[in-house]
């Protein structure tokens, strides 16, 4: 699977391609930078403390979780259990729904 274009497809459907490929897939640049650059509207998505929360609460059988300095791979697992505190531990790591209804990325900003 090719995360990024998968992720790309169900969150950022809607960024022209001209800005993903200069701030998105640009060298140098990351898939998060979808909000950073705020090529998605603010009052779509939850950061911080409410972001934590919410990734908390949704239902995480069959998540899948890619690292991107893993040689881009995805891998689905039993997740249920992890809460947005343990993903302190990671620099970034980026999970989807099993039915890509919700993303939650951990970057290594704030």
């Amino acid at each position: 699977m090719d995360f990024e274009k998968e992720w790309i497809k169900h969150f950022a459907k809607d960024i022209s391609k001209n800005d993903l490929d200069l701030r998105i897939r640009g060298s140098g640049n990351f898939t998060w930078h979808t909000f950073s650059w705020e090529l998605i509207d603010k009052g779509s998505y939850l950061v911080g403390n409410e972001a934590k929360k919410a990734f908390d609460k949704v239902n995480k059988v069959g998540a899948i979780y890619f690292f991107p300095w893993d040689e881009n791979k995805a891998f689905e697992n039993n997740i249920e259990e992890i809460n947005a505190d343990m993903l302190d531990r990671y620099d970034e790591l980026y999970l989807v729904a099993s039915d890509w209804s919700w993303t939650n990325i951990k970057t290594y900003e704030e």
